[in-house]
C-alpha cells in the first residue's frame, strides 16, 4: 500500500509543469486569436463596402484595385492564423509529450516495484489503467484549451459592444410631450462628431412654431448636424437644444421622433411594398391614408402605373425604383 501510495504521488509530477507551461503561453495564445478575429473584421469590411457599393466599382473599372484591396487583407489573415495555428502545433505536442513522462515515470518506478517483489505486476498492470483514466481527461483539457483561446478572443469583442455606452442616454427622469408645437430653440449649441474639432460653435437659433426656414452652405459646415441635434440622435457637447421650450434632453424620446418627419440624403427604403414603406410610421393606416400621403408627395401618379401600383415591391434597398421615386416614396413616408 505504501508503494502504491508513492506511485499515487508521482502521478501528480507532470501537472505542474502543465500548469505551468500553459500559464505561460496562455496570453500569448489568446492575443494571437485576438488578432485573428480582428483580421477577419477587416477582411470582412474590405468584402462588404465592394458588395455594397459595387455598381460605383463597375461604374469606375476599379475591379482590379478592389482584388487588390481583399487579397492584401486576405494575406494579412492568412499570415496571423498560420502563426496562431504553428503556435498551436507546437504547445500541443510538448503538453502531451509532458503527460507521456508521467506514464513512463509510473512504469519505471511501478517496474523496479515488480522486479524487486515488491509489487505484483496485476497492481501495476491495474494502476497503469487507473493511470489512463486519470491523465486522459486532463489531456482533453488541453485539448479544449484551443477552443477556449478561441472562444475567449471572440467574446472580447461581443463584450466590446455590450459594454458599450450608448451615445444618447434616455434619462429616466423624462417629459412626456404628447404635441409638439414645432418651436426649437439653440442654446449656444457647441457640438463635434470628435471632442477635440468642433462643427458647430455656439450656435443661437430660435425657430417659431410654424415657421419654414433653410439651412443654406458649403458641404461640412453642419447642416446636417444640426438636424440631428434636433432628432436627438447626438447631444451637445455645451449648450442645449429646447423643443417648445424644453431641453431635448429631457423630453421622451419616442414622444419626440414620433413628432418628426425626416428625409435622409440616402433614401432607404425597407424590402417590401411601396404601401409598407409609405405606412412604416404608422402601421395601421388605411389604404386611403397611404394613398393620400402619396398625393401629397407627388407619388401617386407614379405608383399607379405600376402593374401591382401601391403593392409593387420596391427591392432590397428600394433598388427597383429610380432616386427620384425612392425620394417622393420617402417624403410621403413621414
Amino acid at each position: 500500500m505504501l508503494e502504491n501510495w508513492k506511485l499515487a504521488l508521482l502521478t501528480l509530477v507532470p501537472m505542474p509543469m502543465v500548469a505551468l507551461m500553459t500559464a505561460s503561453i496562455w496570453d500569448r495564445i489568446r492575443s494571437t486569436f485576438g488578432k485573428v478575429w480582428h483580421r477577419w473584421s477587416r477582411l470582412s469590411e474590405v468584402l462588404n463596402d465592394a458588395l455594397s457599393g459595387i455598381r460605383v466599382v463597375k461604374g469606375f473599372a476599379q475591379e482590379r484595385r478592389e482584388i487588390k484591396r481583399f487579397d492584401s487583407r486576405s494575406y494579412d489573415l492568412f499570415q496571423v492564423s498560420m502563426w496562431a495555428e504553428q503556435m498551436w502545433a507546437t504547445c500541443m505536442p510538448m503538453l502531451s509529450f509532458i503527460w507521456g513522462l508521467g506514464t513512463l515515470i509510473i512504469w519505471y518506478f511501478g517496474g523496479r516495484n515488480v522486479i524487486g517483489g515488491d509489487m505484483t505486476f496485476g497492481t501495476l498492470t491495474a494502476f497503469i489503467a487507473y493511470l489512463g483514466m486519470f491523465y486522459g481527461p486532463l489531456e482533453m483539457m488541453t485539448h479544449a484549451w484551443n477552443w477556449i483561446s478561441r472562444s475567449f478572443a471572440a467574446a472580447e469583442r461581443i463584450f466590446e459592444i455590450l459594454d458599450t455606452e450608448p451615445e444618447v442616454p434616455n434619462e429616466s427622469e423624462t417629459i412626456p410631450v404628447p404635441k409638439i408645437n414645432g418651436s426649437v430653440e439653440f442654446r449656444n449649441v457647441t457640438f463635434g462628431y470628435d471632442k477635440h474639432k468642433s462643427v458647430l460653435h455656439n450656435i443661437e437659433l430660435n425657430v417659431k412654431p410654424g415657421e419654414m426656414i433653410g439651412f443654406v452652405g458649403r458641404s461640412g459646415v453642419g447642416k446636417t448636424t444640426m438636424t440631428n441635434l434636433i432628432c436627438r440622435f447626438y447631444i451637445a457637447d455645451e449648450g442645449s437644444v429646447l423643443i417648445d421650450g424644453v431641453d431635448i434632453k429631457k423630453v421622451k424620446l419616442d414622444d419626440l421622433r414620433k413628432q418628426i418627419g425626416m428625409v435622409l440624403q440616402d433614401q432607404f427604403l425597407f424590402n417590401g411594398t411601396i404601401a409598407e414603406n409609405i405606412a412604416y410610421a404608422k402601421p395601421d393606416a388605411t389604404r386611403e391614408e397611404i394613398m393620400q400621403a402619396a398625393k401629397i408627395a407627388n407619388a401617386h401618379d407614379f405608383i399607379v402605373k405600376f402593374p401591382d401600383g401601391y403593392d409593387t415591391n420596391v427591392g432590397e434597398r428600394g433598388q427597383r425604383l429610380s432616386g427620384g421615386e425612392r425620394q417622393r416614396v420617402s417624403i410621403a413616408r413621414i
